[in-house]
């Protein structure tokens, strides 16, 4: 279930900034960070301003400046916060492993926070956290023997890919209720067959089929690994 971290992370950076007698709380890197993290998880990146962050946390636009130097870093640090946990598991063994496990650790971090995709990129920038997300990716398939513009197409493609699943894992839902759909009239030369697809529908799940999918990832990978240890003819 999705996390929302902005109040864990208010309520932390509160317990760790002391009050001194008869001054106000000063606010931190971290809670306007949490606060950030907060306007974009309800309203996505557009609806995302430093004027409105202000008001939230209680300053001026321009006292924001103080703690951050631009827009993109406040947005490089709210991405930092979210990616600053992830790892591939120890252990995995050969480059298939490690990409299986790659792929699936990704899918655990946007499912545990889904306001990470809206600060993957914006506006022709890269946040430098997401980067290092999928750095591990470019050594293995580097280690793999994949060079130069190979290398940047396969891991180009890895990366959509790997995200292309990941959305439509965490947006699958199973198909149910609409077996009035099977009546319509439009629909009645095809009735045997839709009515045999509902009837085992309900049954799919989304992380069989995302299994699935992963699995053909590896295969293409394995084929463009391949393609480039063959001899040339």
């Amino acid at each position: 279930m999705p996390v929302s971290i902005v109040g864990r992370m208010n309520a932390e950076a509160i317990a760790k900034t002391p009050r001194p007698p008869g001054r106000p709380n000063r606010i931190s890197h971290r809670q306007i960070v949490a606060e950030t993290l907060g306007m974009l998880e309800a309203e996505g990146l557009a609806g995302f301003s430093l004027a409105r962050l202000a008001r939230a946390v209680g300053v001026t636009p321009m006292a924001l400046y103080n703690y951050f130097p631009s827009r993109d870093a406040l947005l490089d640090a709210a991405a930092e916060a979210m990616f600053a946990g992830f790892e591939i598991p120890a252990g995995a063994g050969d480059w298939e492993s490690r990409m299986r496990a790659w792929i699936e650790a990704l899918r655990d971090l946007i499912r545990r926070y889904p306001v990470s995709l809206q600060i993957i990129r914006w506006d022709n920038h890269i946040a430098p956290s997401w980067i290092r997300i999928w750095l591990p990716m470019a050594q293995t398939l580097e280690a793999e023997g994949l060079r130069g513009e190979r290398l940047g197409f396969a891991l180009l493609w890895l990366v959509q890919a790997a995200m292309a699943v990941i959305r439509g894992n965490l947006e699958a839902r199973q198909i149910a209720g609409y077996e009035h759909e099977v009546a319509d009239p439009n629909l009645t030369c095809a009735g045997p067959l839709i009515a045999e697809v509902f009837a085992h529908v309900d049954g799919v799940k989304a992380e069989d089929i995302f299994q699935f999918e992963v699995q053909n990832i590896l295969a293409a990978a394995r084929r463009l690994i391949e393609a480039e240890a063959a001899p040339p003819r």
